[in-house]
This record gives structure tokens, C-alpha cells and sequence, in this order.
């Protein structure tokens, strides 16, 4: 590989040139890393007529009471703790999900 900079451009560094042989290999391994990602994704989605259902303020309060007392107790007797690891993380990422949704 010659290093000359005569050939590129004065503004463009010898590692950006997008002819060098390294570019080249990197885009096609991005193009495939990309290929894979769109191989990987669900094409099924729900039926466009399906709304979920709304919950009504009593319920949501009742929920919110039932999750308050229910942090009580685990923080009380560790329940989270004794848990299986599976189970733990399970429970966190659905923490997460929640969170994730609550934020929009």
C-alpha cells in the first residue's frame, strides 16, 4: 500500500480515503452486520384492528397501592434476593420495559 499523500486530496487523511483497501472490507462487514440485524427482525405484527384495552383510575390506583405493598414485603423479607438469577433478570428487564414505556 503506498502512504504518498500526493495522490489524496490535501483535506482528507490517508485513512478516510474511501478507495483504500481496509474501507472497502469495512463496509462490506457493515453491510452484512446490517444484512444479518434485518434477517433477525419480526415481520408479524398485530392485527391493525386490535386496541388494548384502557384501564380505569380505580384500577390504576388499586396497582399502584398492590405494587407499594408488595415493595414493602420483598424489601422486608429479601424475597428478590433468594430469587434464581433467571428470575431476577427476568424481573429486571420487565422493569425496564415498564420504564421504558412510562418514559414513551
Amino acid at each position: 500500500m503506498n502512504l504518498d499523500d500526493s495522490s489524496l486530496p490535501p483535506d482528507e487523511p490517508w485513512f478516510l480515503n474511501p478507495g483504500t483497501p481496509s474501507a472497502a472490507g469495512r463496509q462490506q462487514r457493515q453491510a452484512g452486520r446490517m444484512n444479518k440485524a434485518a434477517e433477525k427482525a419480526p415481520t408479524t405484527t398485530a392485527p391493525a384492528k386490535y386496541k388494548a384495552p384502557t384501564t380505569s383510575a380505580r384500577q390504576t390506583a388499586a396497582a399502584r397501592k398492590n405494587l407499594k405493598k408488595a415493595a414493602t414485603a420483598a424489601k422486608q423479607k429479601r424475597t428478590l434476593a433468594k430469587l434464581p438469577k433467571k428470575t431476577r433478570t427476568a424481573l429486571g428487564k420487565e422493569g425496564a420495559r415498564a420504564a421504558r414505556k412510562k418514559r414513551g
